[in-house]
């Protein structure tokens, strides 16, 4: 059961009951999945996971799927990026039996009436199941598979971020794709000389912080960590030429990070989906000094009308403003 609207119209029009075993795609979060049921998350959140890290027995968290569980059915709830949705499609369309049903959810504001005038690869042509909730339930089945590979949705770009260039690469649905997002810009442009020892890039998206950093600080040790299985597969692509020590991993906040570090750098995430999700960064300000060395730093940037710094101050005894302009402010706190 799960608190989401999508879900309470699944659960009106009975399709879980219909079917025998379903495949969830891109669930949310507080969704509960028991076999034999089984889902595949392209988000890390905690509920995926066993007490010890483990992924839940039918569960996968990858950007790059593996069809091991067999299904009736499958269910897609609608992620709010274009580009990450076809990525889903594609998959899906690579690897399931022909004659597969496939229903697709998703609220009226994500995108779900534009992609009922879609044609999806492999899919027969959508129509609309029911509506209800601000939501819109559509159906569809898999006709003809289709190929997939890796190298299809990969971009890779070389930003030029003060006059020099980095070879970063994108995959869909991760913040700023394709380009320098102005807030990640601003902070780079103010990240104070003395930054050395272990660095944290938390919600490291596609590793524009993390391999700057590595390239213009005395930076010994790097862990970059997102909750997105895409951004963590980008970064890894991103630092695979990368001659400093570091790790990617994929984490909920803190839930899969225990090391503590010289310095935390962030631009952190404040929405889910379509929603401001204040949770995330606000969890993550509340346990940063369990994860820092004696005498280390926290550098963020962040919208002017987020309430980070004042968070800050509630947990650090010197929280400065190094810059701020009309959209961001980085914040230097110790």
């Amino acid at each position: 059961m799960s608190l989401e609207n999508t879900w309470r119209l699944l659960e009106r029009q009975n399709i879980v009951e219909q079917h025998t075993s379903i495949l969830f795609v891109n669930p949310p979060a507080d969704l509960i999945i028991d076999a034999p049921h089984s889902a595949w998350h392209v988000y890390g959140h905690s509920s995926a996971f066993l007490v010890n890290g483990d992924e839940k027995p039918q569960h996968s968290v990858t950007a790059y799927f593996n069809y091991s569980s067999p299904c009736e059915a499958v269910i897609v709830f609608l992620p709010k990026e274009k580009s990450l949705a076809d990525f889903l499609f594609l998959q899906l369309a690579s690897q399931l039996p022909i004659n597969t049903p496939m229903y697709v959810v998703g609220p009226n504001d994500g995108g779900i009436r534009a992609l009922l005038k879609k044609n999806i690869p492999g899919f027969e042509a959508l129509h609309k199941h029911s509506s209800g909730s601000h939501c819109q339930l559509l159906q569809t089945v898999l006709l003809e598979t289709q190929l997939f590979s890796t190298e299809l949705f990969r971009n890779n770009v070389a930003l030029t971020i003060q006059q020099k260039p980095y070879d970063i690469c994108f995959l869909p649905g991760v913040f700023g794709e394709k380009r320098l997002d102005s807030g990640t810009a601003f902070l780079l442009e103010h990240v104070p000389p003395k930054i050395s020892g272990s660095v944290l890039d938390f919600g490291c998206g596609s590793g524009v912080i993390s391999t700057w950093l590595c390239s213009q600080r005395k930076v010994s040790k790097l862990m970059a960590a997102d909750l997105s299985t895409l951004a963590t597969t980008a970064t890894e692509y991103t630092l695979a030429n990368c001659d400093v020590p570091h790790e990617v991993r994929l984490s909920d906040g803190f839930k899969n990070i225990t090391e503590r570090f010289n310095w935390i750098i962030t631009n952190p995430p404040f929405h889910q989906g379509k929603r401001t999700d204040y949770r995330i960064t606000s969890e993550f300000i509340k346990t940063l000094k369990n994860h820092l060395h004696p005498g280390g730093h926290v550098l963020m940037v962040a919208n002017t009308f987020l309430p980070w710094p004042s968070l800050l101050q509630e947990e650090f005894k010197r929280v400065d403003t190094l810059a701020q302009n009309s959209r961001y402010t980085v914040t230097l706190a110790r």
